[in-house]
């Protein structure tokens, strides 16, 4: 069998772009605030619908799509200014809420939730951590 080299033109996904400014980039629409730094993405509701009725969260932005808005609050937690959100569900939303909160300014994530594994020495209850590192930072 004759191996037929690959056109890239004829297959796009096989092309690569080398620009480091994306077609769609939130910071054409976003202005990054200063006091925007640490940012706890939580997907307990519960959690955050609590903090409201005792007064503990004031909303100070709000990421907007054409299916849901998810406003950005601002807390204190020992002395310093922290902002929290529920996280959005889907690999592509969040990807791109992402994009928006780091538009914003925000350099620090914590994201919390509860979800099942597959691997079965991690048992219900334990704490997983992992680190992003974005784009441009120190590891």
């Amino acid at each position: 069998m004759e191996s037929k080299k690959i056109d890239n033109k004829e297959f796009p996904i096989l092309e690569f772009d080398e620009s480091r400014v994306a077609i769609i980039e939130a910071t054409n629409f976003i202005k990054p605030k200063e006091e925007f730094e640490y940012c706890v993405i939580t997907f307990f509701r519960d959690v955050i619908e609590k903090m409201q009725t005792e007064g503990k969260l004031k909303e100070v932005a709000c990421l907007h799509c054409e299916t849901v808005d998810l406003p950005i609050y601002e807390t204190y937690y020992q002395g310093k200014k922290v902002h929290i959100t529920v996280g959005y569900l889907g690999a592509a939303g969040s990807a791109g809420f992402l994009e928006e909160l780091i538009a914003y300014g925000f350099q620090k994530f914590i994201v919390c939730g509860g979800a099942g594994v597959l691997k079965k020495d991690i048992a219900v209850g334990h704490v997983i951590v992992d680190r992003l590192h974005l784009v441009g930072q120190k590891k």
